[in-house]
């Protein structure tokens, strides 16, 4: 029994020393692992400091910029309030004071112009009428400008709606008044000039839905539903404008209401600036909306108001208005030469230049498109009328001509009309000189992503401008002006009579005796005002129709001269296009008294290949017996569509 005890015993002693040996084993391996540990400590703690480091910097970067943002916000409110104080409060000193803080140069008319007059009461008229005024024009403005903003949006948007137009609450303030005294219009008219600022805290809100400009190139569902997914609310707020309204009163009657027709017509294009707003985001949202709006307010809604461009609101039945509205006081009879040195505004390929001559700007004249050359040759004639000597101005534009966007503007040269001597030809080479494409109309203090984009645009054009020898790029045309007074022209008439066969003038007809400008003077002006053009036929496929946008223009031939209006984008599935622009005609005796002349119209789609989209004839003889002739003319070699047009006729001697 002890025996078999005993081997119990050392039984039990063997297994608590394999036990033992367990446990240091256990504890040489937990030795090593803590070893081990001890060795990537280190590492794994600079990880954690560094993940820590990044998150902390992320941090601090997202808080600033949201303080950024909060500040910028706040400041932008802050100037701005600034500014309209300021602007309020300087139309409120005297001139002394004027004087102190603004200096000589920046004073207003009545205070630098001892023939400007301050008439406070003026202002104060205006304060009461204004909120029936406001109204009105409010009223008025959202049905006009609507569809001129549908019909001049840009190609990276979809679709546009005016949702309201605020003429504000503040009236514009009449900061100087000049009345034109001369004994030659003494009895005949009243010719008055106000200085004007307004600071009405206007505002104009419109629905947008933008798109990219490459996706117009999609099937037209794919944009329309990608259209309706994203749309912006943007706001035209705080608009200052100042400038110079001239009003007259013409022709004076010996009966009540002694005035036959009030004509208004801004002098220059006013100053004007403005507060771009998109709800829920910032403006570089929307990098192309402010060049939009710059042109948009200056091209649409303040040009057509610029001398010579004018309102006219009859009084009396027959006012007397068609007497004076478009009769000229002179003609420019310009002979575009040539240009040199015209650089080239693409990458690829050289130069296509051509030219816009205008003295008015609805009534332009373009020149021929000379491919592929820097140093173009035209020896084209143009005849343009002038209303506003003293005021008007022959503009050349130069352009480089592309096919698949809107042509590039190089420069232009502006002679002043008033500088140009009677009857003297006149050989110029003047130097074209680039224009920046940065607006203007914004706030001075605010910047975007579009100011940017267009200052690289401008350095680019700067360097390529000095292609061509480093020669700077100049234009020569040859231009003669003839003046004719109403003393002149009475002498014609009486002499010879509108229409009457071509001779030489007795003497009391002055400088116009021998002057070509005779024979303009027996024809007339042909006004063709485009309107709208329906149900146009569909451009085939091979040629380019289908998905692409239509570039929709007219090409009008009226005896030797041809022109076309601007071309149109409109969408492929269209089938109208509006137009509203005028072509001007002045034509001689020699050919307004042809008894077959035709005015040949056609409506071209010009998208990459040209697609005539119907013609029509009109005799220029029935357009001289009616005078005005507003109609719509079916389209002629199609199987439908149809042309809205204007036409109307005006004798250079009629009324004088």
């Amino acid at each position: 029994m002890f025996h078999s005890l005993s081997e119990q015993m050392a039984e039990l002693q063997s297994k608590l020393d394999h036990l033992g040996g367990l446990d240091t084993l256990a504890a040489v391996q937990a030795k090593n692992g803590s070893n081990r540990s001890a060795a990537h400590a280190p590492a794994v703690v600079a990880s954690v400091h560094y993940t820590r480091t990044q998150g902390a910097l992320f941090c601090l970067l997202a808080i600033g910029l949201v303080v950024w943002m909060f500040w910028h916000s706040i400041h932008r409110v802050i100037r701005r309030k600034q500014i309209s104080a300021a602007s309020l409060a300087t139309h409120k000193m005297d001139g002394t004071q004027l004087r102190k803080v603004i200096g000589d140069a920046n004073t207003p008319a009545w205070v630098n112009f001892p023939d400007f007059q301050r008439v406070g009461y003026i202002t104060d008229v205006l304060d009461q009428l204004w909120p029936k005024v406001s109204e009105v024009c409010s009223f008025h403005c959202n049905l006009i400008l609507d569809p001129l903003i549908r019909a001049t949006k840009p190609g990276w948007v979809h679709e546009v709606t005016l949702l309201s137009c605020d003429f504000g609450e503040a009236a514009p303030m009449v900061t100087g008044v000049k009345v034109y005294k001369s004994p030659q219009t003494k009895g005949a008219e009243v010719s008055m000039e106000y200085d004007f600022h307004w600071n009405g805290r206007q505002s104009a809100k419109l629905l947008i839905k933008p798109l990219p400009a490459k996706m117009r190139f999609a099937p037209t569902p794919v944009v329309a539903f990608l259209a309706r997914m994203f749309t912006v609310k943007v706001a035209i707020e705080d608009i200052i404008c100042s400038g110079r309204l001239r009003v007259e009163g013409k022709p004076l009657l010996s009966t009540f209401p002694v005035v036959g027709a009030i004509q208004a017509s801004l002098v220059e294009m006013p100053k004007f600036s403005f507060n771009i707003n998109v709800y829920g985001g910032d403006v570089t949202l929307l990098p192309g909306i402010e060049t939009w709006m710059n042109a948009f307010i200056r091209d649409q809604v303040l040009r057509p108001f610029i001398l010579p461009e004018r309102v006219i609101i009859p009084l009396v039945p027959g006012g007397g208005a068609t007497d004076w509205e478009h009769r000229p006081r002179g003609m420019l009879f310009v002979q575009l030469k040539g240009a040199t040195n015209v650089p080239k505004m693409d990458i690829f390929g050289k130069c296509d230049p051509f030219v816009r001559l205008y003295t008015r700007d609805k009534r332009k004249l373009k020149s021929q498109v000379k491919s592929r050359t820097y140093h173009p040759v035209w020896e084209e004639n143009f005849q343009l009328l002038v209303h506003e000597p003293d005021h008007q101005a022959l503009t050349c534009i130069l352009y480089d001509w592309d096919r698949l966007s809107p042509s590039d503007e190089i420069g232009r040269v502006v002679i002043p009309v008033r500088d140009l001597p009677h009857a003297e030809p006149q050989d110029l080479e003047l130097e074209v000189k680039l224009l920046p494409k940065a607006s203007k109309g914004t706030r001075k203090h605010q910047t975007n992503l579009q100011s940017v984009r267009s200052g690289v645009q401008d350095g680019i054009r700067k360097v390529a401008s000095q292609m061509g020898l480093n020669d700077p790029c100049k234009l020569c045309l040859q231009v003669t002006y003839f003046t004719f007074s109403d003393h002149e022209l009475r002498a014609l008439v009486e002499d010879q009579g509108p229409g009457a066969p071509l001779g030489r003038a007795p003497a009391e007809q002055g400088r116009l005796a021998d002057s070509p400008v005779m024979n303009y003077l027996k024809g007339g002006v042909l006004i063709i005002q485009l309107r709208k053009a329906n149900d146009l036929v569909r451009k085939p496929l091979r040629k380019g129709g289908g998905l692409l946008p239509r570039r929709v223009s007219v090409r009008v031939q009226v005896g030797p001269e041809k022109k076309h209006s601007h071309p149109g984008d409109c969408r492929a599935s269209s089938h109208s296009t509006n137009f509203d622009e005028t072509l001007e005609f002045v034509l001689g005796a020699d050919v307004a008294g042809r008894q077959d002349l035709m005015i040949n119209i056609e409506v071209y789609d010009d998208r990459l290949k040209s697609y005539c989209m119907g013609r029509v004839g009109i005799c220029l003889n029935e357009v001289i017996r009616r005078r005005r002739w507003r109609d719509t003319w079916a389209l002629d070699d199609v199987r439908h569509g149809s042309l809205q047009m204007d036409l109307s006729w005006l004798s250079l001697l009629e009324g004088a």
